[in-house]
């Protein structure tokens, strides 16, 4: 179980495909921002994905190299695929990022997951009309 002071408040937007939970997830995050705080959000996917096409350097890195981890940084965002044995849970995840980072910048403060539900986090499920 989370301990309250390490992991942030969460939301989750639970639902079916196609029933809007993207389109609620950026409309929370926007307002979040809107409000003042850092927004993260979490994309749950049932299956793997990358992020990098196999022509990029970075792809080398992790495919052929078997970095472990991999960052890309550009001079306005930074990226980190991580490879992991076992999937992490949304509130391990928010943990990791929303420590101070180098510099003192601070994590997020509004994680979203837009995927997973979860007994120890508010859920929000989406419904579209018939």
């Amino acid at each position: 179980m989370p301990h309250a002071s390490t992991t942030p408040p969460m939301v989750a937007i639970i639902g079916r495909k196609h029933h809007g939970k993207t389109t609620l997830t950026v409309r929370l995050a926007a307002e979040f921002h809107r409000r003042g705080h850092r927004v993260m959000t979490i994309k749950h996917g049932s299956h793997t994905f990358d992020i990098d096409p196999e022509t990029t350097d970075t792809y080398r890195h992790y495919h052929e190299g078997h970095a472990e981890r991999v960052a890309m940084a550009a001079p306005d965002k930074f990226a980190l695929i991580e490879r992991w044995d076992s999937e992490l849970q949304p509130e391990e995840i928010a943990r990791r990022d929303t420590k101070k980072r180098p510099g003192g910048n601070p994590g997020p403060s509004s994680p979203v997951d837009g995927g997973l539900n979860s007994p120890c986090r508010p859920s929000h499920p989406c419904h579209r009309q018939a």
